[in-house]
């Protein structure tokens, strides 16, 4: 009888410690899995890099204290996960680079010729241009590029359901065909990034997708 419940004992003890183990071992796996999803890749470097450079000398020390601060500011302060969606087509992207090269040389020559002619009198409009795209990373690069352009200001993206819009201030634009070229030009610019980076493939744009909007708000 004092056999059977030692053995009975002894069993539930084994059973018990079988328990333990497995939640700490699902604790820490757990753990771990929150520490991957918060510490992500691309941002752990990017911060790393800036701690290298707010210091100001490439070491190792500073690499590796670097990483350390940044993989606890991660854990301890987590973004947002980054989805980029993003697939590099090289020809597609020496073009994009290239073309925005080109377009800021036009555009800087224009918008300086425009701002120093003392019988030029530009006149600012704002105008919404649709964007094609529903990747957040490559509608900021749009965003971003449209607004390094001389003579365009990106204010805002508007998003809605039906996708996203951008709010631009154009320095020069007197009529409805000044604002359908600042547009076309953006689309144009969107397109070559989506050809570029984008992972889906979008069709050529049809007439009544690049038609403009009625109007344009004087600045």
């Amino acid at each position: 009888m004092s056999q059977d419940s030692s053995q009975h004992a002894g069993g539930e003890s084994a059973g018990d410690r079988a328990t333990s183990g497995a939640t700490a071992a699902d604790v820490v796996a757990a753990r771990r899995g929150v520490v991957r999803r918060r510490v992500q890749p691309v941002t752990w470097c990017v911060l790393t890099l800036v701690w290298v450079m707010l210091w100001g000398n490439f070491s190792w020390m500073n690499v590796i204290s670097g990483a350390i601060v940044s993989a606890g500011v991660l854990v301890l302060f987590p973004l947002p996960p980054v989805r980029y969606g993003i697939r590099i087509r090289p020809w597609s992207t020496i073009v994009l680079f290239v073309r925005f090269f080109i377009d800021m040389v036009i555009a800087s020559i224009e918008v300086a010729y425009k701002a120093c002619a003392p019988w030029v009198h530009p006149e600012g409009r704002f105008a919404r241009i649709i964007l094609r795209g529903d990747n957040d990373l490559l509608c900021t690069m749009v965003a971003q590029m449209t607004t390094l352009v001389p003579g365009s200001i990106v204010i805002d993206i508007e998003s809605d359901g039906a996708g996203r819009t951008l709010l631009l201030h154009i320095f020069d634009a007197r009529n409805s065909q000044d604002i359908e070229r600042m547009r076309q030009r953006v689309q144009a610019q969107e397109d070559r990034v989506l050809k570029a980076l984008s992972v889906r493939r979008y069709p050529p744009r049809s007439a009544n997708e690049a038609r403009p909007e009625p109007g344009g708000a004087r600045a």
